[in-house]
């Protein structure tokens, strides 16, 4: 937040996602018209940080699979 005060994990990924769609920070894919970097790449992060850290690979690999995840449904 703005006031240095950190927020739950899941209101931090809606903060993000909402601060990344209006800055249209992600790109879309052409056949779904969808845009899963910004929800798979926050929630993913704050995953992350709330396990105090993973690895680069984990990292990289639970952003990959949600983004499969979200242009297939």
């Amino acid at each position: 937040m703005l006031d240095g005060q950190r927020l739950p994990a899941n209101e931090a990924v809606l903060a993000n996602v909402a601060l990344a769609s209006a800055l249209q920070l992600g790109k879309s894919h052409a056949a779904t018209g969808v845009h899963p970097m910004a929800p798979t790449f926050w929630s993913a992060a704050a995953i992350a940080e709330m396990r105090k850290g993973v690895s680069g690979t984990k990292f990289v690999t639970a952003g990959v699979l949600g983004w499969d995840l979200e242009i297939r449904n």
